[in-house]
């Protein structure tokens, strides 16, 4: 979540500099690495601070989201290059078959459909139940092995 939640920011990073006409050289951890057309810096910094106004993390203004830092050096090698996407990414949401849990602890109804599925169905079963449950469900079966994660 974290480093997902750094590279959302990242990303936003870029498009901040694109959006005022800049051109991002590098992206690495927590920087961007960018030039400006004529070396013309278009954010306005806090006072005599590195910091960038207008980007902050709280709604009182109290801290400074970005700030500028000079580097003379770009990177020296491409950090997972390999891993570049080249195709946007769509993002799909699973749809899920929830089966209810079983109120008198008779799982003869799910074994049944369990083991009446193919071997590929099967595995797209998650039982996230408790371990006492799960055991239950493996007691009913008994020795068949029908694929079910745990």
């Amino acid at each position: 979540m974290i480093l997902e939640q750094e590279a959302i920011t990242l990303h936003k990073l870029s498009r901040r500099v694109e959006s005022k006409g800049g051109h991002v050289l590098d992206v690495s951890t927590d920087c961007v690495s960018c030039v400006f057309p004529n070396n013309k810096f278009p954010f306005t910094l806090i006072g005599k601070t590195a910091d960038i106004k207008g980007y902050y993390y709280d709604d009182k203004r109290r801290f400074p989201r970005y700030k500028i830092e000079f580097k003379d050096e770009r990177m020296h090698c491409a950090r997972l290059a390999s891993h570049i996407r080249l195709t946007p990414y769509l993002h799909v949401e699973n749809t899920w078959n929830i089966i209810e849990d079983m109120v008198d602890n008779d799982f003869s109804p799910l074994v049944t459909c369990l083991l009446h599925e193919s071997q590929e169905k099967r595995n797209k079963y998650n039982n996230d139940g408790k371990k006492n449950e799960k055991e239950k469900i493996r007691k009913t079966i008994g020795t068949k092995s029908i694929g079910l994660r745990r």
